[in-house]
């Protein structure tokens, strides 16, 4: 948000001041809005207590400790971990979505 009117303010100068451009790219474009509250996010507690309940031996637990570990490691959102399919070539590839 910052940023866009920053840029905007340049844009405005460079047509009000030096007169470069006739038509400034911000003509047509809109502010981004940014939603009141913020998504809640898990804390270290949080992310301990979900890790725990994957831990085990068995496929199932494995992978989805697995999958935890790469949000949390990563920062990937879970709709794209869960576009990706290994296939049955066994390689990793991206579903679209």
């Amino acid at each position: 948000m910052k940023q866009y009117r920053h840029l905007q303010q340049f844009w405005c100068w460079l047509d009000d001041v030096e007169g470069i451009f006739e038509l400034s790219p911000f003509c047509k474009m809109e502010a981004s809005r940014v939603p009141g509250n913020p998504p809640t996010v898990l804390r270290e507690n949080g992310l301990t207590e979900l890790l725990v309940t994957a831990n085990g031996k068995i496929f199932v637990e494995l992978r989805d400790w697995a999958i935890i570990v790469v949000l949390i490691d990563c920062g990937v959102r879970g709709r794209r971990t869960a576009a990706v399919d290994g296939g049955k070539s066994g390689r990793a590839e991206a579903r679209q979505l």
